[in-house]
């Protein structure tokens, strides 16, 4: 992650306390943005798209989709806990 970048996530995750942010193992090229809301509900944002106005304007083509599906949350939230305990798959 670039260190703009980087200092921006820390500042949002500053905001609110309930935010966790991890970075994966260097070579993921996946992001995931998990969303827990405080109703039980469940969301998802995930992809290869790295989220930055840079890679928009210089018209990079990166792909992102959102999910309210309990089902691909589950599925996206099982390959990330499969990155972490992979330590070979990725570093």
């Amino acid at each position: 992650m670039s260190l703009a970048l980087q200092k921006k996530v820390d500042k949002m995750q500053a905001k609110n306390p309930n935010m966790i942010i991890e970075n994966l193992p260097q070579r993921t090229h996946a992001k995931a943005f998990l969303i827990k809301r405080a109703d039980g509900s469940r969301e998802t944002l995930f992809g290869s798209h790295n989220f930055t106005s840079w890679t928009v304007r210089n018209g990079t083509r990166e792909l992102a989709m959102w999910s309210q599906d309990p089902d691909v949350t589950t599925m996206i939230e099982d390959f990330l806990g499969s990155v972490r305990r992979d330590k070979s798959g990725g570093e």
